[in-house]
């Protein structure tokens, strides 16, 4: 995840659609979220939408996805002590073995942070 010049990640994405560790990741917290139809006919309004975060909601969201990094990123030197995405990829599996998915709610609600 490479983050340059203040970039926010934008996720085009229905409400159904469902995330890496989005039972544990606050995505509100890392980028925002556009509809594909909105994406699609109203670009410039959500251009303005992001041109109107604050520089402070920018920091925070920058500082976020600096802490959720570890999650995405394989590292051969990873443990359970220090976990990388193989890691934090087999405590999902195992939580979604071991309860029904109804459990395995996500951690956010899509149209809290939407554009």
């Amino acid at each position: 995840m490479l983050l340059q010049g203040g970039c926010v990640p934008v996720f085009v994405f229905d409400q159904g659609s469902r995330f890496p560790y989005d039972t544990v990741l606050d995505y509100c917290q890392l980028g925002v979220f556009v509809t594909p139809r909105r994406a699609e006919t109203r670009l410039s309004e959500v251009l303005d939408a992001l041109e109107r975060l604050t520089p402070a909601q920018v920091e925070a969201k920058r500082v976020a996805l600096r802490r959720a990094r570890h999650r995405f990123v394989f590292r051969n030197d990873s443990s359970f002590a220090h976990p990388s995405a193989a890691e934090h990829t087999y405590e999902q599996v195992c939580a979604a073995l071991r309860g029904p998915a109804s459990t395995l709610k996500r951690a956010w609600r899509m149209d809290q942070c939407e554009l």
